[in-house]
């Protein structure tokens, strides 16, 4: 029994050492992580195995067997980035019935001309796995957050605006932080990308949250463009999709309310509604729900860019 538990003590330690190995400094967060070591989402929660980790790929005992991993594995590293730029390929977004009435993605002239930055937060991170699935295979909600990010900051940046990624591999970043960052990098807007739990699993949907801050009676500007925003992607996202809408909402939440630039939180479906997370690994239905987020942002902005336009 000593020995055996000596064996599981040496193990934990390397799992936390080659964790930390993994981990990488925030002035590095501009390195695209190569396709191959994109990590996997299949995880246990309430494992009492202990396990390693390592960028290319995760082993977790459950129920005293490793669960075959592949094919979560191929979901993610299909949405993540190729090493070659995505800006040297030609983006068509899904089919007609998908998305909407747009065929193919097209450099928006207004966009480029304004030079908009745009931050993307991949919500969660590290030890902080978010929601997960709750029967059979569990799926880390940091890891569909991360391939979402990627696809949207590349539509975004097909179309002409300028990205910055809140991270970009599997690390931990406190939410005072993600917003700090946002503050001092100045963007034009900010959004946050996470999935939902609940614990009906016949909860389902999209729905976006921003903060409802008031001076006397009266609604920031900041506020009412933050909701707008939310509507514009809103309506994309249930376009592409044909998700169910769960509606733009107030919410108190710190990346939106310690931020100082139109932001909003999306939740783009239900981890714990066995349905909608299958579409969710879907690497073809994320792309959706990216090129839902990015066509949004970009509807907002050339709103707002035509308006600024007529007043001058």
């Amino acid at each position: 029994m000593k020995r055996l538990f000596h064996l599981c003590v040496f193990m934990l330690l390397m799992a936390c050492v080659t964790s930390c190995a993994n981990r990488i400094p925030y002035s590095d967060y501009s390195t695209v992580p190569p396709a191959q070591s994109a990590p996997s989402p299949y995880f246990s929660p309430k494992c009492d195995y202990p396990y390693a980790v390592n960028r290319v790929e995760t082993r977790v005992a459950m129920g005293g067997e490793i669960q075959n991993e592949v094919p979560i594995k191929e979901t993610i590293r299909q949405a993540l980035p190729q090493e070659v730029s995505i800006r040297q390929e030609k983006i068509v977004t899904p089919s007609p019935k998908d998305a909407g009435n747009d065929q193919r993605l097209v450099p928006v002239k207004n966009a480029v001309e304004l030079k908009s930055l745009i931050v993307i937060d991949a919500g969660h991170g590290g030890d902080d796995f978010g929601t997960y699935s709750s029967k059979n295979a569990k799926y880390q909600e940091k890891m569909f957050t991360l391939a979402t990010a990627y696809m949207v900051r590349n539509f975004l940046q097909d179309l002409g605006y300028k990205t910055i990624m809140t991270r970009k591999e599997d690390v931990f970043i406190a939410l005072d932080e993600r917003a700090r960052m946002a503050n001092k990098l100045q963007p034009d807007l900010f959004v946050s990308i996470h999935y939902n739990s609940a614990p009906s699993p016949q909860a389902e949907g999209i729905e976006i949250f921003y903060f409802r801050a008031k001076e006397g009676k009266n609604v920031t500007a900041r506020s009412q463009e933050s909701k707008n925003l939310g509507e514009a992607i809103l309506s994309r996202m249930i376009a592409t999709t044909q998700a169910k809408s769960r509606g733009v909402k107030h919410g108190n939440l710190a990346v939106v309310r310690e931020t100082t630039m139109p932001a909003v939180l999306v939740e783009g479906g239900f981890l714990t509604n066995e349905g909608e997370r299958d579409k969710i690994k879907d690497p073809a239905y994320l792309k959706q729900i990216s090129w839902g987020i990015a066509k949004g942002i970009d509807d907002f902005l050339s709103a707002k860019a035509m308006i600024a336009k007529r007043g001058n």
